[in-house]
């Protein structure tokens, strides 16, 4: 609790083993990943993703 007071961010407590309570969470991770983190994450050789 102390921790998302600080950071200012919002608990969102799931159920065990209840992947339809989590699906629109782990799909905002992707969503994020592949926006902000990535211009571009799928290459066609080893070589290009390095560069």
């Amino acid at each position: 609790m102390k921790l998302s007071r600080y950071y200012g961010f919002h608990v969102n407590l799931t159920n065990a083993r209840k992947g339809n309570e989590k699906g629109s969470v782990e799909r905002s991770v992707n969503v994020v990943r592949n926006r902000s983190f990535a211009l571009r994450y799928k290459f066609d050789t080893f070589e290009q993703a390095q560069e």
